[in-house]
């Protein structure tokens, strides 16, 4: 389903991947079959590795489809991405449940994409103090609403706020997200959360929707904490006792009901970038996608991602007592054992950037499609992402720096998965959702 891997010796030139003969054309067959189990086996599928803001010059032309079942759920992969946010809280993983709420902003827009090429890095943001910390959703399931009112708080202070200014313009609730975006608890949603509908309500403490919470907004506006504060998870050992297994439904009995009335604020312009099964076959269409995420984290702020996390994600320190080899702490992930599927998880991506990397943090087969210098080093492409584990939280202080596609193919950002449900509704797991504060 997906094209090759694709050499680069350094950040803006991408080299053909030819075989020139019948030994080569067989063991390149091989290779896709080997790939082809991993995918069934690891919910993925292989894609290409690409040079930053330069077109691709060959890709693979056979890209096949492949359905899975789990959880009584059939998945139909077009892409390798997140579907939504399941509870993914920072304790014992094997506690964590692993269904995949379904991710559609088919009904968003897509953006006019910039003929201008964006820089291959950006963070400006991480040093501005306008931007929020990494924050920390405890053992609630929330990343869907955190991560979206952070973003918009990140944006809204960065329009309102000069810079320099030490907190923000103002909080945007994630516990007003919780409690008034529709969720499944209500009696008028349980025939909807049954039957899986799209799109559906949240689930509260066991996820939620990104896409759908960023549209509500725009109709519905969201408050501040000052109206509704996080401090029915902060102040309970239930919610920040990170030993226990406190339920969902336990934690979802924490949340106030919808009753803030202090002023509310809206975004605009929601809109989904994702790159497509079609755009697959367009390498022009993918730089066009990361450019126009990249324009927007540029332009306007922060954005909201969801990717597929498995086991090996959760330490979030990555350098495997080789920081020299590793230097960014990037996640590259073992694509022959990925490790354990854990589920779909929200990010705030506030820049991006690229590193080198020492060879001995891929697989044989990634070695095979990459290009080293004579320390074996390589370039790779990253997005800066703040996760909502807190600041203590892995190597890098909260945040994870997630490989653009190609250099993962189980944990990515800008991809497309096709859900289908036990009652036949297919729905669409979408990479990227951004707005603009109003």
């Amino acid at each position: 389903m997906r094209s090759r891997f694709f050499r680069s010796s350094d950040v803006g030139r991408a080299n053909d991947f030819r075989s020139t003969n019948a030994d080569r054309a067989s063991a390149r067959q091989d290779r896709v079959a080997r790939r082809r189990a991993l995918l069934e086996s690891a919910l993925a599928h292989r894609i290409g590795t690409f040079s930053i803001d330069r077109p691709l010059r060959s890709w693979l032309r056979t890209r096949p489809r492949f359905t899975f079942q789990s959880g009584g759920h059939t998945f139909a992969v077009a892409f390798n991405t997140d579907g939504d946010l399941s509870r993914i809280p920072r304790k014992d993983i094997s506690t964590v449940p692993t269904t995949i709420e379904p991710f559609d902003v088919s009904s968003c827009p897509q953006p006019v994409w910039s003929e201008q090429p964006p820089p291959a890095t950006y963070t400006a943001l991480l040093t501005d103090s306008r931007i929020l910390p990494p924050l920390n959703q405890y053992l609630c399931g929330c990343c869907w609403a955190l991560a979206t009112a952070a973003a918009m708080t990140d944006q809204f202070s960065l329009l309102h706020l000069p810079p320099g200014s030490t907190s923000p313009w103002k909080m945007m609730s994630t516990t007003h997200a919780l409690a008034c975006f529709p969720f499944c608890a209500q009696t008028d949603n349980a025939d909807a959360c049954e039957q899986r509908t799209d799109p559906p309500p949240s689930s509260q403490c066991a996820g939620g929707n990104v896409a759908d919470l960023a549209q509500w907004i725009q109709s519905n506006g969201i408050a501040t904490d000052d109206c509704a504060p996080f401090t029915w998870c902060t102040q309970s050992e239930s919610c920040t006792d990170m030993t226990r297994a406190t339920a969902p439904s336990t934690l979802d009995e924490l949340i106030p009901n919808c009753s803030c009335t202090g002023p509310l604020f809206y975004v605009k312009n929601v809109q989904s970038i994702y790159v497509d099964a079609q755009q697959m076959q367009d390498p022009q269409a993918v730089l066009q996608t990361q450019a126009a995420i990249k324009q927007h984290i540029m332009n306007v702020g922060p954005v909201v991602a969801t990717v597929n996390i498995f086991q090996p994600w959760m330490s979030g320190q990555y350098q495997n007592g080789n920081a020299s080899g590793n230097p960014a702490n990037l996640f590259i992930e073992n694509q022959d054992n990925p490790g354990a599927f854990v589920g779909s998880h929200a990010l705030r991506v506030v820049g991006f950037d690229v590193a080198p990397v020492h060879r001995s943090f891929f697989t044989s087969t990634q070695q095979q499609h990459l290009e080293f210098d004579g320390q074996d080093m390589t370039t790779i492409p990253f997005w800066i992402c703040a996760n909502s584990f807190g600041t203590d939280w892995g190597a890098s202080k909260g945040y994870v720096n997630m490989p653009f596609f190609g250099v993962n193919v189980n944990s990515v950002i800008e991809a497309q998965v096709v859900f289908k449900a036990p009652n036949g509704v297919s729905t669409t797991s979408n990479g990227v959702v951004v707005f603009e504060p109003v």
